[in-house]
């Protein structure tokens, strides 16, 4: 889950803007990207079990 989430950071101005705020808030890069590896987790379980697509939209 490193990678997607470092990806997600670089390409994706929602996550690039809560890195940035998380970033200030923790102060550790590590710990800020597993934050976002967290929410991209939990993301993906809510699409499984709810068997939907992914609106970045929504």
């Amino acid at each position: 889950m490193h990678l997607p989430s470092l990806f997600a950071v670089k390409c994706n101005p929602i996550y690039k803007e809560l890195y940035s705020g998380l970033l200030g808030k923790h102060g550790i890069k590590m710990k800020v990207l597993v934050d976002i590896q967290r929410k991209i987790l939990e993301i993906s379980y809510i699409l499984l079990k709810k068997n939907t697509q992914y609106n970045a939209n929504y």
